[in-house]
């Protein structure tokens, strides 16, 4: 569901080269450099905990996250200070506290308990027609709000490895001189903050998307708004993702087809965007669209909810799927493999919410059928793998379930869609 937006490797003294393909490159000031970072020959970017950091200006794909992933490889030099990892002005924050637990925030209206989580600064703006813009700053003095609009008071949101988020209740922080790969996922269900391979923190009560950031643009290593929380240690390495909302087509569409039935899969989702539009269906389209994902995202907090072995074997589950569906080998061995064990594991793993999961789907499936379907969609029965492949949903991984042709992915991770 992401696509990568940052990837700094530090590997050359004073400079901050973007590897991604968005050319993000960052400028350095008052930093060191390090040869030898997490490996020999691996380069990091020294700071001295007082002053400098690392800027990346303000550009327009900053501007719609949705969700975001953020990883940073560091290591601590001491404790008793706050150290600012990453932080995306008025949008998303990584930072450790002075006594090492690790803190990922994300501004959103604002929830009760929330001050542990602050980030640039506390402030109060508006968020018009219940949340309908992604970016509420975007129009601040052209486009006064509305006075009769509800204004909602923004707040950091947020995770971290304190005892209170701990999966297993037990407080986790970064251990002075040790590299540590730390990673804050914000997914439109979850927070989850990890160590390395380890959850270190999860909340699944997030139904708010990631703001865009502000034109104070994204600093690494300090506070944005001021010499404050510079970080005393090294960064090997920091990775930014953002929402792909291109993600599922491109997942579908990777998997080989002939040119007339590709026309067709196109020309069907073309008529969703077309109902969607149309004031007469947009109702009942919605309805659809969030019914599935609705179910998905009761399943994804079921899943998520049984920590981080279960994350990592789910996400397993999903890798091995979309490896054989690009391939195209979406009806064979090892598809029925793959679908067979994802939905004996499920049923092990969630139970209730796996019965309830399939339910909900079968509801959700009675609103399509409503919206009928044209005559020339009916190419798609022309797909004969397509047709083996909802037979083998139907028997390992959906029992009952009958062919749900507006669904890409039926049984696909990263089903969650972040709402704003």
């Amino acid at each position: 569901m992401f696509k990568e937006i940052l990837h700094y490797t530090f590997r050359r003294a004073g400079a901050a080269f973007d590897i991604s393909a968005f050319h993000q490159h960052g400028h350095p000031s008052g930093v060191g450099f390090s040869q030898d970072g997490a490996a020999p020959d691996s380069g990091a970017v020294v700071f001295n905990g007082e002053s400098g950091r690392v800027s990346v200006p303000y550009g327009e794909v900053w501007r719609d996250l949705g969700a975001i992933k953020v990883e940073a490889l560091v290591r601590l030099d001491a404790f008793g200070m706050r150290h600012n990892l990453v932080e995306g002005f008025l949008s998303f924050a990584l930072f450790v506290r002075g006594d090492g637990v690790v803190t990922g925030s994300f501004l959103a209206p604002k929830q009760a308990g929330g001050s542990q989580f602050a980030a640039s600064s506390s402030l109060a703006g508006t968020v018009l027609g219940g949340g309908g813009s992604p970016d509420p700053f975007a129009t601040v003095g052209a486009n006064p709000p509305d006075p009769e609009e509800p204004e909602v008071e923004l707040g950091w949101t947020g995770v971290n490895s304190d005892s209170a988020f701990a999966p297993d209740g037990v407080q986790r922080t970064l251990a002075v001189g040790v590299w540590t790969r730390v990673t804050l996922i914000h997914d439109g269900v979850s927070l989850q903050l990890w160590f390395d391979d380890e959850l270190a923190g999860y909340r699944d009560d997030i139904s708010w998307g990631v703001l865009g950031v502000q034109p104070g643009g994204v600093h690494i290593g300090a506070w944005p708004s001021s010499a404050q929380y510079v970080l005393k240690g090294a960064l090997d390495e920091v990775r930014i993702w953002k929402l792909d909302p291109a993600y599922r087509e491109r997942q579908f569409f990777c998997r080989p087809m002939g040119a007339r039935v590709e026309a067709c899969w196109r020309t069907l989702l073309e008529r969703i965007v077309l109902q969607l539009d149309d004031p007469e269906t947009s109702a009942q389209a919605e309805k659809v669209i969030e019914c599935l994902y609705e179910a998905e995202a009761t399943l994804l907090r079921a899943v998520y909810g049984q920590g981080g072995q279960a994350i990592r074997q789910f996400k397993d589950f999903g890798r091995r799927y979309r490896e054989l569906w690009c391939r195209g080998e979406i009806d064979g061995p090892g598809m029925t493999e793959v679908l067979e064990g994802f939905g004996a594991w499920l049923e092990d793993t969630v139970g209730a919410a796996f019965d309830a999961y399939l339910a909900k789907l079968l509801r959700c499936r009675q609103d399509l059928l409503a919206l009928g379907s044209d005559d020339e969609l009916k190419c798609i029965a022309g797909d004969a793998d397509w047709r083996a492949f909802n037979s083998l949903i139907a028997e390992h991984a959906l029992p009952g379930i009958w062919s749900l042709p507006w669904q890409s992915v039926p049984a696909q991770p990263y089903a969650s869609k972040p709402r704003h």
